[in-house]
């Protein structure tokens, strides 16, 4: 059946207009007659929640983007969260590398770790520095906190296998000790990245780049 722009009849039209008679329903000779029902198309889906702005440019709520290549952002009710992409890990001095460095290399956007001959005595002093531990400060407890039994949950399963997704947990590890549910933003790996490439070299069994 061939269908052309039609309006209705009845229902719609003001006192005096015309029923747009001159647009009629065509239909092929071997095609049921047409229906006398109003079809009602849906209309689409307005995004619920506030939309994000981020240097004049909008984003819908739940809407995933990447400003740069070092950051994966997603607009959460008119708030921006981000995770890195690059890794920020710190590598040790150790006898197979003595002196670590981070480069950043041409076509890449993350820094890589290389390693640097140095002499024995710049080896030696290294050594003693990563040994050294500096006490540590600890900040003052208000009654309650002494009082409180600290209760913190694992962090949940990310939401979503591949893209940004949420973990939670939850904890009375504040001033007031009370269970509040802590949310962060997760990632496995990018949705376009293939799994095979999420391990690299360099990196124990089992450890990954995310």
């Amino acid at each position: 059946m061939r269908c052309a722009n039609i309006c209705c009849s009845q229902g719609w039209q003001s006192k005096g207009e015309s029923t747009c008679g001159h647009l009629p329903l065509t239909r092929s000779p071997s095609s049921p007659a047409p229906s006398a029902h109003l079809l009602l198309f849906p209309l689409p889906t307005a995004h619920e929640g506030a939309t994000c702005d981020l240097l004049g440019k909008i984003y819908h709520n739940g809407e995933s983007f990447q400003p740069t290549c070092k950051l994966q952002c997603i607009c959460m009710d008119g708030a921006i969260g981000c995770i890195p992409l690059c890794s920020d890990d710190l590598r040790l001095p150790s006898p197979e590398c003595p002196n670590p460095r981070r480069v950043k290399f041409r076509h890449k956007c993350c820094e890589e770790w290389i390693c640097e001959e140095g002499s024995e005595e710049n080896r030696f002093q290294t050594a003693m520095a990563v040994f050294r531990e500096e006490p540590a400060q600890k900040p003052e407890l208000n009654n309650l906190q002494e009082n409180c039994l600290v209760q913190t949950t694992e962090w949940s399963a990310c939401s979503k296998s591949c893209g940004m997704g949420i973990s939670a947990r939850v904890t009375n590890d504040n001033p007031q000790c009370r269970l509040e549910k802590e949310t962060r933003l997760c990632m496995i790996r990018p949705c376009d990245f293939p799994v095979e490439k999420s391990k690299v070299l360099g990196l124990g069994r089992g450890d990954t780049t995310w």
